[in-house]
């Protein structure tokens, strides 16, 4: 989880500096690796520890996904600036590109 957010962190810092279509772009691309790895890594997780897809967690495993949830709140701004950056440069057909990737990196996400 250290790795989503640190790269969540950079994806921040990235969406503050985005200007023009590459840059959001680029901001597209690496929100999309971290959603992929992070569900990868969680499926992973899930196919070691059974009972967790079963929602029972191990007593030591409530904590760390307490804290997740909790830190999860620090990057709630962030969509609301990816979807201002991908209005402004949704004629880019790069931009487009990235944004259907993305969608469906959320998707793996969310499941």
């Amino acid at each position: 989880m250290t790795n989503y957010f640190s790269a969540m962190d950079d994806v921040g810092r990235q969406l503050t500096n985005a200007q023009d279509a590459g840059g959001t772009v680029k901001v597209i691309e690496s929100w999309t690796a971290a959603n992929n790895n992070y569900a990868t890594a969680m499926d992973a997780f899930a196919n070691r520890h059974p009972q967790v897809t079963q929602g029972t967690l191990p007593p030591k495993l409530v904590d760390i996904f307490s804290r997740f949830k909790e830190r999860n709140q620090k990057y709630a701004s962030l969509p609301g600036g990816l979807n201002e950056l991908i209005d402004r440069f949704d004629s880019d057909p790069q931009v487009t590109a990235a944004e259907v990737k993305f969608r469906v990196s959320l998707e793996y996400f969310r499941n």
